[in-house]
């Protein structure tokens, strides 16, 4: 089995990742601008270690933007509200380094009312593009698939219903809601590439510093049963457990 298959690992990651943080905070910013200013051109980037967050870029824009002020509400709307998860967003360190747009890349992007549409550039920005598989009805690989569903719960009551269910649980023992953290799914394919096997589904859990690890656990295993007893899924959907069969949904 082990020379005729391989390991396939998809991580999902939610608002709670560091990558996520960074996107969110850039779109945060891209808002801003255009919903003063549609003719805004911005390229932002943003980046964040323990309890820092910078924001750089290039902006043209007619807009008056707080970009600090962007920074923290996002933060803090996301759930970094302290020291213990990392990131607080009301204390934490904010850099801020924003230029107009270069000449260069500006007189290739601009001029949207005054040159043929043939003579404006699309800029030195990247864009990220996939494909479509037919492992799964969303068509995309099962493994992600299977990440995601961890991430919003097992039965689809709602993208945030796990969440909201663990913060619901966390305030109610007057902890802070943390932010969500990724999920895994690790899958053995034949080499022909169709998967055949769950290996392995990863859940991470952010958590407070203080308490017996035992108490944690039994959180955990009380969320599972929780999600266990949820209503069935839909006709149709199947459900994916460790290392039971998949049953292909292509012929």
């Amino acid at each position: 089995m082990a020379a005729e298959s391989f390991l396939f690992t998809s991580e999902s990651v939610n608002e709670g990742h560091p990558d996520k943080l960074c996107d969110q905070v850039s779109d945060a910013v891209l808002d801003a601008c255009l919903a003063q200013d549609p003719d805004s051109k911005v390229a932002c980037e943003t980046c964040t270690k323990t309890n820092m967050v910078m924001v750089f870029g290039e902006i043209t824009t007619k807009a008056s933007v707080d970009y600090e002020k962007i920074v923290r509400d996002t933060c803090r709307e996301i759930g970094f509200t302290s020291d213990d998860v990392g990131l607080d967003a009301d204390r934490c360190k904010v850099l801020v380094n924003i230029e107009q747009q270069s000449p260069d890349i500006a007189q290739g992007v601009h001029g949207h009312f005054t040159k043929r549409p043939e003579e404006i550039g699309a800029g030195d920005q990247g864009h990220m593009f996939g494909y479509a598989t037919d492992e799964t009805p969303e068509l995309m690989p099962l493994s992600h698939v299977l990440g995601r569903l961890l991430r919003q719960g097992p039965h689809q009551g709602g993208p945030q219903r796990g969440l909201r269910r663990q913060a619901g649980r966390q305030e109610h023992r007057g902890q802070r809601p943390r932010p969500p953290l990724p999920r895994a799914g690790v899958l053995r394919h034949r080499r022909a590439g169709a998967p055949v096997r769950v290996r392995r589904l990863l859940r991470h859990r952010d958590h407070p510093r203080q308490g017996d690890p035992k108490d944690r656990q039994g959180e955990l295993r009380l969320q599972a049963r929780d999600d266990h007893h949820q209503p069935r899924p839909q006709e149709g959907r199947q459900q994916v457990h460790q290392d039971r069969r998949i049953r292909p949904l292509w012929p």
